[in-house]
């Protein structure tokens, strides 16, 4: 796993619901589990330091979304830091 996606805090909710809290490849792979066993859920994704929203392609299985992660736009420019 890429070390940004590891320190990258973030939280995901579902609706009023705290989904998950943590490193953003951790909460990215408790937002894919929640939509495999519910495709009308809306989660929202959000980083803990700005409060940004973070848009993930969760697409493929478990090593194919954290492969992405290493390469995505929100990572890279917390890493350039």
């Amino acid at each position: 796993m890429n070390t940004g996606a590891n320190t990258l805090s973030c939280t995901a909710f579902l609706g009023r619901r705290r989904l998950a809290a943590g490193p953003l490849v951790e909460v990215a792979l408790a937002v894919r589990r929640e939509l495999d066993g519910n495709r009308d859920a809306t989660v929202l994704v959000f980083d803990d330091a700005s409060g940004h929203a973070i848009d993930l392609d969760l697409r493929g299985d478990a090593s194919e979304i954290v492969g992405r992660l290493a390469d995505h736009p929100f990572v890279k420019a917390r890493e350039s830091r």
